[in-house]
């Protein structure tokens, strides 16, 4: 997301460039980091969150739908971010903050 898209949403920029910093620098396979950069890239600045459906992410990401799947998984279980179900077809996803993120050795892919 750029500065300019940040304000846009109203993503305070600091916190912005903190959690992508942070994330860079995090030890999560391939694919989750660009599921997580393409969660990032729709989330409203004021909730931090978004909904975007697995297909929509597969093709963001030019991954899979199985492999948008597993690294949304992945993300969870490092809650980089959360996941709650909607009665739609999609689900909720919000980023975490980097102090909250738990780290553990990562799937290589």
């Amino acid at each position: 997301m750029t500065s300019d898209r940040a304000a846009r949403l109203g993503l305070d920029r600091d916190l912005d460039l903190m959690w992508k910093m942070a994330f860079r620098d995090y030890q999560l396979t391939s694919k989750a980091k660009s599921v997580g950069m393409a969660i990032h890239g729709r989330v409203d600045g004021n909730t931090l969150t978004c909904w975007p459906s697995i297909e929509r992410l597969a093709q963001d990401t030019g991954l899979s739908e199985r492999a948008v799947k597993l690294a949304v998984s992945e993300l969870v279980e490092h809650r980089v971010i959360t996941k709650t179900r909607r009665a739609s077809d999609s689900n909720l996803y919000m980023l975490q903050p980097p102090g909250q993120w738990v780290r553990r050795e990562p799937v290589r892919s």
